[in-house]
């Protein structure tokens, strides 16, 4: 059997990939009981933080912002992108956060 270059196996797992992942991911499904237990301990504040990540920080922060939002932390450059911080009214710790591309 004669070996196939490198490239080619390369355009066969491209070929695969785009097959099977051509849609992303929905959000992760979860049964009403479980929400529910979610729900309670984020109503005691027990989740410690919370990272959201958006498309644009800065926007979603001024948004926010004026809406009354009060930031313990306003947008900054991080290692791994940029993020602000508030907390929800039960105390748990919110992180605002936008990737930055790798690569």
């Amino acid at each position: 059997m004669a070996s196939l270059p490198l490239a080619r196996y390369l355009l066969r797992a491209r070929d695969l990939v785009d097959a099977r992942y051509a849609e992303p991911p929905g959000p992760p499904v979860m049964d009403a009981d479980t929400a529910s237990q979610v729900r309670t301990l984020m109503s005691k504040g027990f989740a410690g933080t919370v990272f959201l990540t958006t498309e644009d920080c800065r926007a979603e922060f001024e948004q926010l912002r004026a809406r009354g939002v009060e930031f313990a932390e306003e947008p900054s450059d991080r290692p791994y992108g940029m993020d602000a911080a508030f907390h929800d009214p039960s105390g748990n710790s919110i992180r605002l956060t936008q990737l930055r591309p790798i690569g």
